[in-house]
């Protein structure tokens, strides 16, 4: 358990230390930056909860907030049960990036997102996922 709770804060301050680098160094001011052709950084703020989903309808934050510090509760619960060390692992970056969000949430009313991905290169109709940060990326 304290292995995973070591993962699960080391990630909540690499969370935010890469938005507080981005948001103060990167993007002052906010700017596109193109990486690669299908890779680039951009910063978006998201109100809602995975992909932008229920963002802009008003919903206030605090109500995320409770909904990640339950899910992470929740999660430690099903951690004293965990016997694989990757579920162990896997538990913590979770905890991590939820309460990094929150966190956020708390502070700015909204998690800073930046990495955004292009599909579709050379076929004449590119698209882009939507917008995600550091705390997302651990699920990948």
């Amino acid at each position: 358990m304290r292995a995973t709770l070591a993962v699960a804060a080391t990630w909540y301050i690499i969370d935010q230390a890469t938005k507080w680098w981005i948001l103060n160094h990167l993007m002052n001011p906010p700017a596109a930056i193109g990486l690669t052709p299908f890779f680039n950084i951009v910063l978006g703020w998201n109100t809602g909860v995975s992909f932008g989903l229920f963002g802009g309808l008003g919903v206030p934050a605090w109500i995320f907030v409770a909904f990640a510090i339950a899910m992470s509760a929740a999660l430690l619960v099903w951690l004293g049960r965990a016997n694989v060390p990757f579920v162990r692992v896997a538990i913590g970056l979770i905890v991590g990036g939820a309460l990094g969000n929150a966190t956020d949430r708390l502070r700015r009313g909204a998690v800073p997102d930046f990495w955004i991905f292009i599909s579709g290169i050379g076929t004449g109709r590119p698209s882009t996922w939507p917008t995600s940060g550091s705390s997302a990326e651990h699920l990948c």
